[in-house]
């Protein structure tokens, strides 16, 4: 019952469910329904949710899906970053989570929070660093490749580019 959030770039629902094998490779794929789309990057943040007793104050884990209006909840979260260049799959199961990789070293990371942005201070300050500011040249229009049903809609959407003075590169 656990709540991971994260494991790269795929088409799927915010929270990992608890049956799902997330491959870990970039490998532009035109259709990427639970796939990995351009970004290979396997850093998983879980968030664990305890309800508050008021009377005592004690902390009971909270793993249902009918919160009560009047309750009081807290949540407490870590997150665990593998950096490795290889291919690799993290199998998300019931009874908790697997990594493999293909080779390489194991670079394992692990951020104990306990808030979700301490998490993410923690992660970005202690392992993949502050992002960098971008040239203006580099902000730009886009074109992805894929959706395109024929070399006609192709051309539509180069043709526009030009209408509108748009730089385009081949």
């Amino acid at each position: 019952n656990y709540n991971l959030y994260g494991l790269g770039e795929r088409i799927h629902g915010l929270r990992l469910g608890n049956n799902l094998t997330a491959t870990t490779y970039a490998a532009d794929v035109g259709d990427p329904i639970d796939l990995g789309v351009y970004g290979a990057h396997p850093f998983y943040l879980d968030t664990r949710y305890y309800e508050i007793d008021s009377h005592t104050g004690d902390m009971t884990y909270y793993s249902g899906n009918n919160s009560a209006a009047n309750g009081s909840y807290t949540s407490m979260s870590h997150g665990v970053y593998l950096r490795n260049a290889h291919g690799q799959e993290a199998l998300l199961r019931p009874d908790g989570l697997t990594w493999r990789t293909i080779g390489g070293s194991i670079d394992l990371y692990f951020f104990d929070g306990p808030s979700q942005s301490e998490v993410t201070k923690q992660y970005q300050i202690g392992a993949i660093g502050l992002p960098a500011m971008q040239q203006y040249f580099t902000f730009g229009y886009h074109q992805c490749r894929w959706g395109y049903k024929n070399w006609t809609q192709l051309q539509e959407v180069v043709d526009n580019f030009a209408a509108a003075n748009i730089p385009l590169e081949n």
